[in-house]
């Protein structure tokens, strides 16, 4: 099926890698549709920019979503450049693991700005040009935690649940308007944060970093991790113009492995 998705701009937050890099590929293939990409890290978005098949025509911005006034400055780059967002991707690296005795004050207001507050505001900019146009695609990435949390992840799993909660109460609000507000919970996905995770779980057991990959994996029912592509699909279909009538849904992409319904 070929998706209508065409002369519109798409903003990427965390596009230099992983999922939204994936996502970024996917949307690439539609016909002039501009894609912007920000990323903290300058090297990965300079990287990920030469492996388009047009560079050129790909926007870069290293811009660190942790730090509230560095998002502003972009969204003010965005306003005085009077570059409207059509497709918006809030996509964003996950907060420290651990209980609430292994994490600190700090970890938790780094979560929220970077995780949250950040998806708050440039949501709210973008949706000025979207009311305007009438039409507006926003999807936010999160994680099955936030459905359904775990002890040793209590920063992402609270932070996450907040964006879903977030998307719901928003999409509500501009459903009318042609805009929908979809929240993407990804399961194990291979990119360098499960990488990370699975490194650490490593070392905490003292076992090989293959026999915890494997052993992750064979807990999921349908037997593997995801590749970003696959995810990328479904947030493809997210943006086009035949999904228009799914809004304020959160769509879990983990292999079966919620028990949740």
């Amino acid at each position: 099926m070929k998706y209508k998705l065409s002369n519109k701009t798409a903003l990427i937050c965390g596009g230099s890698s992983g999922i939204g890099l994936a996502i970024a590929k996917v949307l690439e293939k539609h016909k002039k549709l501009k894609i912007i990409l920000i990323s903290s890290n300058k090297k990965k978005l300079n990287n990920a920019k030469l492996s388009f098949k047009k560079p050129d025509d790909i926007d870069t911005y290293t811009i660190d979503l942790s730090k509230s006034n560095e998002v502003k400055k972009f969204l003010n780059k965005l306003r005085t450049s009077k570059i409207g967002i059509d497709i918006l991707i809030n996509n964003s690296g996950g907060p420290k693991a651990g209980n609430i005795f292994d994490v600190d004050n700090e970890d938790w207001e780094y979560a929220i700005q970077n995780n949250f507050l950040s998806h708050l505001y440039i949501t709210k900019h973008c949706l000025n040009h979207m009311l305007k146009m009438n039409w507006g695609r926003i999807i936010n990435i999160t994680s099955t935690l936030a459905v359904e949390p775990s002890p040793s992840m209590i920063i992402s799993a609270s932070v996450r649940a907040s964006v879903s909660a977030f998307s719901k109460a928003l999409s509500d609000t501009v459903c009318s308007n042609g805009i929908s507000v979809n929240t993407i919970c990804p399961g194990g996905i291979e990119t360098d944060r499960l990488s990370q995770l699975v490194q650490d779980q490593a070392k905490a057991l003292g076992e090989s970093y293959e026999n915890t990959l494997n052993q992750n994996a064979s807990g999921i029912p349908i037997g593997r991790f995801a590749k970003p592509e696959e995810i990328a699909s479904l947030a493809e279909y997210l943006c086009c113009e035949e999904a228009g009538y799914i809004t304020g849904r959160v769509h879990a992409f983990d292999g079966s492995l919620m028990k949740s319904f």
